[in-house]
């Protein structure tokens, strides 16, 4: 395949410690057209002497320091720095397969339709051991909506055009497809997977960078809005997860719920929906996405937030025994409520238990 160049925009944030093997693995990367763009989000912990000592003498990593502004912020100035025709993000935590530049560049270019290309990921503790060797459809409910193979149009096995030493684990497939409709349920794109074709920010706008959590749901929805994008369903990377330094706090929840209504009220007219989205499945997700939101303002402690969101899903038919009772609490004294809401809490776990596969 002809090599086009790759831009891996890397944002860092007082990662001293960990952010020069993330930086090793992509430079051993199977696929050698690629520049590292590091941006420097404001660290104060030596990363940018670290990273300027030790890659010096590499002409792929490009070194960028600017004041904190979070990681859509960051994000933004390397989408602004980049010279490649494929944008392709990464945490400055993770660790990459060697092949995993080449599969996506690959299907790229085997899809040249395609705007958005994922792969799965394994999910490792901050010590580097597995918990999950295929996270994705683990961490994302909306995997669990449908099958894989109605979720997209069409499917290819990565050995269909990828020598068998290139193409991964045996079975190893990519799935291509409009995924907008399931993508309004929840998510299914880990972002530090994530590459897309440099011109698509110039087209449906860079991160929201008013968005502490959430923003990447809200950018990969409006690039999921205007054409077809591809998944490979084999891991090609260790997300690492619980670690303190990460934005998965439970306080960001409420944040987060708002922040998918504000993305839905941007991207879908619910007046004209869009095709594979009928006004009952819109309303069953917001049944839920208002549950979601009312669960989080309570836990954040904004009562009054809480329950008109918890109401807004009752009046759209939510049949749940739990919302009810959270939304009955809100008007109990804060003493009792909290006793209640522990309840709840129990409650909501063993439901969550009952549906999880074994």
């Amino acid at each position: 395949m002809s090599e086009a160049l790759a831009s891996i925009i890397l944002p860092t944030y007082n990662r001293a410690y960990c952010v020069a093997a993330t930086i090793d693995g992509v430079l051993r990367q199977s696929y050698s057209a690629l520049e590292v763009i590091v941006v420097d989000d404001g660290s104060t912990d030596g990363t940018g002497r670290l990273i300027t000592e030790k890659y010096a003498a590499d002409r792929r990593v490009r070194y960028h320091y600017r004041a904190n502004g979070g990681v859509s912020a960051a994000r933004n100035t390397g989408i602004g720095l980049a010279r490649g025709a494929v944008l392709v993000f990464c945490d400055s935590d993770d660790l990459w397969a060697e092949n995993k530049l080449l599969l996506q560049m690959a299907t790229f270019q085997r899809f040249p339709e395609v705007n958005l290309v994922w792969t799965d990921v394994s999910a490792v503790d901050p010590q580097g051991v597995m918990i999950h060797e295929r996270y994705t459809r683990v961490c994302y409910p909306a995997w669990r909506t449908q099958p894989v193979d109605s979720m997209f149009e069409r499917s290819e096995a990565l050995s269909a055009f990828l020598p068998e030493q290139l193409a991964g684990a045996e079975g190893g497939r990519v799935y291509v497809g409009d995924v907008f409709a399931t993508m309004v349920a929840g998510t299914l794109i880990n972002m530090p997977a994530v590459a897309v074709r440099a011109a698509l920010p110039a087209r449906v706008g860079n991160f929201d960078e008013s968005m502490k959590t959430g923003e990447d749901y809200d950018f990969n929805l409006r690039v999921c809005g205007v054409g077809p994008v591809a998944f490979i369903d084999v891991p090609t990377l260790r997300y690492r997860i619980g670690a303190p330094d990460q934005l998965t706090r439970p306080t960001l929840y409420a944040d987060q719920a708002r922040n998918w209504f504000r993305t839905l009220a941007r991207v879908v007219d619910v007046e004209r929906l869009p095709a594979g989205l009928s006004r009952r499945r819109m309303r069953s997700i917001l049944v839920g996405k208002y549950q979601w939101l009312g669960m989080a303002e309570i836990e954040c402690g904004n009562r009054r937030a809480g329950r008109a969101a918890l109401w807004r899903s009752i009046k759209l038919g939510s049949r749940s025994k739990i919302v009810w009772l959270a939304f009955f609490t809100t008007f109990l004294p804060r003493g009792l409520e909290e006793s209640v809401r522990t309840l709840v809490r129990s409650l909501r776990a063993r439901a969550r238990a009952v549906k999880s596969p074994s």
